[in-house]
C-alpha cells in the first residue's frame, strides 16, 4: 500500500509518495537528517528568504504603528521571560517592520516593557532565545540576529488586533 504525504514550512516544501512501510519507518528521520544538514551548512530551512531570496512581507494591515510593547505584551499574555521576548519580537517585526533584529534589540524593546520586564528577563536572555528558537518561534538568521518565521506572523496579527 502507498501512502502520501506533504510537508511545508518556510519556504520549503517536501512531497513523498511511497510505500507506507517507509513512511513509517524512515520518513521521519529523512526529516531529521536534512534539518540537520541545512543546519549544519547555515541554511535556516524555516527562514523563507534561504529560498526565495526575500522574506514575504507581513500581512500586518490594520494593525496601528502606534501600538506600543506593553498593549502588545498584553495582548499576548506574556507571563515569562520567552513570552517577552516574543512580545517584543513581535513589536519589532510588525509594528516597527523591521525584517530582522539583534538580541540587543530584543532586549531594548523588552525594557520599554515597564509593566512586564523583570531584572531576571536579561539575566536568562540567552535561555530565553534557545527556548523560542528550538521551538520553531524564531529563526536565528546568523550574525546574532533574529526573525519571527512567518508562519508565526499571522497568528500574532491575529493576536494583536
Amino acid at each position: 500500500m502507498n501512502g502520501k504525504v506533504r510537508i511545508k514550512f518556510g519556504a520549503m516544501e517536501i512531497d513523498f509518495e511511497g510505500s507506507e512501510q517507509f513512511l513509517k519507518d524512515e520518513f521521519i528521520e529523512l526529516i531529521k537528517t536534512v534539518h540537520s544538514l541545512a543546519k549544519d551548512s547555515g541554511v535556516n530551512l524555516f527562514q523563507p528568504e534561504t529560498f526565495a531570496g526575500e522574506v514575504p512581507k507581513s500581512s500586518s494591515v490594520g494593525l496601528s504603528s502606534e501600538l506600543g510593547i506593553n498593549t502588545v505584551a498584553q495582548k499576548l499574555d506574556s507571563k515569562s521571560g520567552p513570552d517577552l521576548v516574543l512580545a517584543a519580537a513581535a513589536k519589532l517585526t510588525l509594528i516597527d517592520k523591521k525584517e530582522k533584529f539583534s538580541t540587543k534589540d530584543l532586549l531594548a524593546e523588552m525594557r520599554n516593557a515597564t509593566s512586564y520586564f523583570k531584572d531576571t528577563y536579561s539575566k536568562n536572555m540567552t535561555s530565553s532565545m534557545n527556548t523560542l528558537v528550538k521551538g520553531g518561534r524564531l529563526n536565528d538568521v546568523g550574525s546574532g540576529n533574529y526573525s519571527i518565521p512567518a508562519v508565526h506572523q499571522e497568528s500574532l496579527i491575529s493576536k494583536l488586533k
